[in-house]
């Protein structure tokens, strides 16, 4: 009885990010979200534990339009690249310029494990130092 799952321990072993509605924009979020396969409510997992097999993502799929128009982006176009193997960050290095932690700009940036995560699951190549 139950569908059978298993919690990734790293975001870039998800296969589906089970997400609140409206999404936020955390760092196992923006990591995941590019190398899952789908971006799912939480009633996907309930669902798919009542059924005992995973339930269909399409019905339980994560949609925020306001948001996505705010941030520039459309959730299922990303998700739907990502399954097809493509990474938005391939072929491109990032570094973070030590200028940006500073205490007056009031950015609440993830830590530098976090953007590595963020950044090598998007495809890219993190780089401690320029």
């Amino acid at each position: 009885s139950g569908a059978h799952m298993i919690i990734a321990t790293r975001p870039r072993e998800a296969t589906h990010v089970v997400c609140a509605t409206p999404p936020r924009r955390t760092p196992k979020f923006l990591a995941a979200i590019s190398v899952a396969r789908h971006a799912v409510t939480l009633d996907w997992l309930w669902q798919s534990d009542q059924l005992g097999r995973a339930a269909d993502e399409v019905a339980y799929a994560v949609r925020d339009p306001i948001r996505e128009a705010a941030w520039g982006f459309d959730l299922s176009a990303s998700l739907a690249r990502t399954r097809a193997g493509e990474r938005c960050l391939a072929g491109h290095a990032l570094v973070l310029d030590h200028r940006a932690r500073r205490p007056e700009r009031k950015l609440k940036l993830p830590t530098d494990g976090e953007l590595r995560e963020i950044a090598e699951c998007a495809g890219a190549v993190y780089l401690a130092k320029p």
